[in-house]
């Protein structure tokens, strides 16, 4: 659960204020000045995730910034988690069999929030 999150965070940026004047990478950021963090992107940084492009939920610890981190963490992310491994784990054990038919997916037209609008499988 936690790898897809960081493969395709569901929210992909967020928007902060400064809160004391600094410098960040050679530029001055004052305090009050809007900054616009790219979870998404920071999710497949390869400083912090080898080969971050790929998908691997059995072999990464699936750390990422997707629900937020420090002060800015996201209070449902805990409940969110449990509730979507409760959802997969069921799904399957129901159709065990379940893969994607044929064809593409639908993602919603949003930039800032990544999500399906059509999913299509075949579950025999």
């Amino acid at each position: 659960m936690r790898e897809l999150l960081r493969f395709d965070s569901p929210v992909q940026y967020t928007g902060r204020r400064v809160a004391t004047e600094l410098q960040l990478h050679g530029q001055t950021l004052r305090r009050g000045d809007l900054v616009v963090p790219l979870i998404g992107a920071a999710n497949r940084d390869p400083a912090r995730h080898p080969d971050p492009d790929r998908l691997d939920v059995a072999g990464r610890d699936g750390a990422s910034i997707s629900f937020g981190s420090g002060a800015h963490v996201c209070i449902g992310a805990l409940l969110t988690r449990i509730e979507a491994e409760i959802t997969f784990r069921q799904v399957l054990q129901r159709w065990p069999h379940l893969r994607l038919a044929d064809g593409s997916p639908q993602w919603a037209d949003n930039p800032a929030y990544r999500g399906l609008t059509a999913l299509d499988v075949v579950t025999g």
